[in-house]
């Protein structure tokens, strides 16, 4: 499906201008070039550094990230961040540093981000908005979740894989091995994506209800 889509692979010219941007094309929220570009540069080390004493501009940075991108969901799940109040900002700042940039176990880096999240009076956080920042920030190491496509691909690859609503760390593990299974078998088949953004677009692209029924075609004609 996703060669018949796309002939090139990650490559091909429509998806890098469609799904990928930059290089001239006109951003969009599913261009995930820039979103990248603006991710490492506002939440990298030296950013961290400049705002030691002002956490409330690294707040500001992550809200105006998850906005200009529709991975991290619609205005209702961003509220687990944006409505976060200035005397959190600083807790904020030093779960999100040490998600990105902190040393020990990735998972239990990942467990402090969400409990920071978890009592925000904007409501419980989604997999979407506690998984795009780290995303975009560290591409080739963290995943965008998004638990339908991510349940569906579970069906095919790991089956007993429970979902739950919820983010937790332990899951969050198991989603990423997912993506990296998905990753190297792509990889096998002489298709390497870019990073596990690309991964992620490839489920969504070969998943989808539409997806589904082109293969259905695609598999009766080569009948």
């Amino acid at each position: 499906v996703f060669k018949h889509l796309y002939p090139g692979g990650f490559a091909d010219e429509t998806y890098v201008k469609g799904v990928r941007g930059g290089d001239g094309t006109r951003r969009r929220k599913k261009h995930r070039n820039p979103a990248v570009a603006d991710a490492q540069e506002r939440l990298g080390k030296a950013a961290f550094e400049a705002a030691a004493d002002a956490p409330s501009a690294i707040h500001l940075a992550a809200c105006e990230i998850l906005i200009g991108t529709d991975l991290a969901g619609d205005k209702r799940q961003r509220r687990a961040v944006v409505d976060l109040p200035g005397d959190r900002h600083a807790d904020f700042a030093t779960a999100l540093e040490a998600l990105l940039h902190g040393e020990g176990p990735l998972l239990d880096r990942f467990a402090r981000w969400v409990s920071l999240l978890d009592d925000s009076p904007g409501g419980a956080p989604s997999w979407s908005v506690v998984t795009t920042l780290p995303a975009l920030a560290h591409p080739d190491t963290h995943v965008a979740i998004k638990p339908t496509i991510f349940e569906r691909q579970a069906r095919r690859i790991d089956p007993r894989l429970v979902p739950d609503k919820r983010p937790n760390a332990a899951l969050y593990n198991r989603y990423r091995e997912l993506a990296l299974a998905v990753r190297d078998k792509l990889t096998e088949a002489g298709m390497p994506p870019q990073d596990l953004l690309d991964v992620r677009s490839f489920m969504e692209e070969t998943l989808r209800p539409k997806a589904l029924q082109l293969l259905a075609q695609l598999t009766s004609a080569e009948g």
